[in-house]
């Protein structure tokens, strides 16, 4: 609980400091942000996803210089059994998937979970 604490506080007194949450990573962004972490009702989950973000999200300056397009689906392999439930206010949801209802969220150009 303690590293929440620490993180919450970075994000709120360091307002220049850009994060970027991989799988924990995400949920703990997303729990420090006053968002919810929660199991999955189909148990663990190893397996191949894919879905497609949010026009959005390909519009961020960090997504852009990489020259994606938009047009095709991400590929990710995850292995969890939790899950981001509910995601703070101010968060935006750039993609779901058919096992988790937010795969990809951001906070403007400071923050990036997934």
């Amino acid at each position: 609980k303690n590293y929440l604490e620490n993180l919450s506080r970075a994000i709120k007194n360091h307002p220049k400091l850009k994060f970027l949450g991989i799988s924990f990573g995400g949920q703990s962004i997303c729990h420090a942000m006053g968002g919810k972490v929660a199991n999955m009702n189909i148990g663990f989950v190893a397996k191949g996803e894919t879905f497609t973000p949010s026009k959005d999200f390909y519009e961020l300056s960090y997504i852009k210089v990489l020259g994606l397009d938009p047009e095709k689906p991400l590929s990710i392999v995850q292995f969890h059994k939790e899950h981001m439930s509910v995601v703070p206010e101010e968060m935006k949801v750039y993609a779901s998937s058919p096992t988790a209802n937010v795969e990809l969220f951001g906070f403007g150009e400071r923050i990036l979970g997934w």
